[in-house]
């Protein structure tokens, strides 16, 4: 028992000898009650998430500035970016190499200037994946030069690592919630891991992730967000192989799933997890959020805007709320992505369509 709570059982001992108090002892007791108890107010953080990054040459030579002589990326960023800027943490999936050291190449090797990422840092993303099927397009060497490019602009990553002792959760605090990203790829376009460097690019396996997220629980995060490439081009539903890898997340232990790699939106479900409490939101493809593609659906993403709330007494961290803000890139305007006016999300089928 505290001092303090020894003071008020003694105090209201007196009282009860004495047949009653004063209003001043009764305020002090009240005062001291009131220090005793936490504070009722949960916390909420917003989370953005924003799907495929790529540049292609159309792209990247639209970016050139002949005046000043150098690559500027900001013009396809700049109606969207209020929306990214307005969230606690942002989140978007790299699909280029960054490599200013080489020649810029689009599909199927690419390789982008390093403004591309100075543009997103600019525009109010924090956090970029890099496990993805482009991850290798320059090897090992273009995958290390573009993580010093990132550690350069400031904008953190998770996905490709430079080394074992490198390949940890990435860990974020937002007013005191600890936050842990996850970022996996089940393809790398047929380009092998160099041997014994396995770190370089996390490769889907559900044991390792299962590790990962235990580890980062252990190291303090609250709520773990995992995003994940997967799924087969073009389809505007997620294929059996895409479900069951989500399902595999759920159960190990995974707070939020962004799925990428589709270049279409799909659709959004909630699971509930093992322990029956905490539900877990699936986005199973944001689709692309900067491109060239032109095949149909390929302009069009989403940007995930979730709300995170902290139970005051548990501290626990949960999904409170969230929205889908759809997206549409013009490519004819610089490749400026503004919120789409007339969305046309993939539904669910019907039992009798399946």
């Amino acid at each position: 028992m505290s001092r303090k709570t020894i003071s008020i059982v003694l105090l209201l001992t007196v009282m009860v000898a004495f047949g009653g108090c004063t209003a001043k002892v009764k305020e002090e007791i009240q005062a001291d009650m009131v220090e005793e108890l936490p504070d009722s107010d949960p916390i909420l953080i917003t989370i953005a998430a924003v799907g495929d990054v790529m540049a292609h040459m159309p792209q990247v030579n639209g970016a050139w500035d002949p005046e000043r002589e150098v690559y500027d990326f900001s013009p396809s960023f700049k109606e969207i970016a209020p929306y990214l800027q307005a969230a606690d943490l942002t989140i978007a999936n790299l699909e280029t190499v960054l490599d200013d050291s080489r020649p810029y190449s689009g599909y199927p090797r690419f390789n982008s200037p390093s403004a591309l990422a100075v543009a997103l840092l600019d525009a109010g993303v924090d956090i970029v994946t890099t496990a993805n099927n482009h991850a290798l397009d320059q090897g090992e060497s273009g995958l290390l030069n573009c993580l010093d490019h990132l550690d350069e602009i400031g904008i953190g990553h998770t996905g490709t690592f430079r080394n074992e002792a490198e390949r940890q959760p990435l860990h974020i605090d937002v007013r005191g919630i600890g936050l842990a990203c996850l970022a996996y790829t089940t393809t790398t376009n047929g380009l092998p891991v160099p041997k014994g460097k396995d770190y370089l690019v996390n490769i889907w396996d559900p044991d390792q992730a299962e590790a990962d997220i235990r580890l980062a629980r252990r190291q303090g995060a609250d709520f773990v967000i995992v995003s994940i490439h997967f799924g087969p081009e073009y389809q505007r539903y997620p294929a059996q192989e895409q479900k069951q890898i989500a399902r595999e997340l759920v159960e190990i232990g995974a707070d939020l799933i962004l799925g990428c790699h589709p270049h279409v939106v799909q659709p959004w479900e909630e699971q509930i997890k093992p322990n029956g409490e905490q539900r877990v939101l699936i986005i199973y493809s944001l689709g692309n959020f900067l491109s060239n593609q032109y095949f149909p659906y390929t302009d069009r993403g989403v940007i995930l805007k979730a709300t995170l709330i902290q139970d005051p007494l548990t501290k626990m961290v949960s999904l409170d709320s969230y929205r889908l803000i759809p997206t549409k890139v013009l490519r004819e305007q610089h490749h400026t992505i503004v919120v789409d006016d007339q969305p046309e999300f993939p539904k669910w089928p019907s039992a009798d369509e399946m």
